[in-house]
């Protein structure tokens, strides 16, 4: 998962693929997680994912920050596929 700015200057997250982790990455042509501009904490994008394997709930927690005229903040969501997710926090 990466932090891809568009060209209004907003960060969103999008996956990145590559057979080796080395060389001949693909980005995906579309973002998984893109700002909520109705959720004031997300009003100027997101980015910074961190993502943790969570055994017991057999999904990923994906932590990454989110901006806003506030500043910066923690946001949490889920996951199990990459596909879907679920916006916790």
């Amino acid at each position: 998962m990466i932090r891809v700015e568009d060209m209004r200057g907003f960060s969103h997250l999008a996956i990145a693929k590559s057979e080796d982790g080395k060389r001949n990455w693909r980005i995906s042509d579309h973002p998984v997680l893109c700002r909520d501009a109705k959720a004031g904490e997300e009003q100027y994008g997101l980015e910074d994912p961190r993502i943790v394997w969570l055994k017991e709930e057999e999904k990923y927690a994906i932590t990454y920050v989110c901006f806003s005229q506030g500043g910066p903040l923690v946001s949490l969501a889920m996951t199990k596929d990459f596909e879907t997710f679920e916006r916790v926090g």
